[in-house]
């Protein structure tokens, strides 16, 4: 965390300015983490049934 802050009414808004981007960042990064948690289950669903057939003819 920042020790020396300026209480200034300029600081509070840079510092507003960059919690707010930080705040954007991570959602986008949760955003990011879902879509390939969603696309990394549909894989896993379609090459479900390619591994029993393959197994099946071991």
């Amino acid at each position: 965390m920042l020790a020396n802050v300026n209480s200034t009414r300029m600081e509070l808004l840079q510092l507003r300015k960059r919690v707010a981007l930080a705040s954007r960042g991570h959602r986008l990064l949760s955003e990011k983490r879902d879509e390939i948690s969603r696309q990394l289950i549909k894989i896993a669903r379609q090459i479900q049934p390619l591994r029993r057939r393959v197994e099946a003819q071991l």
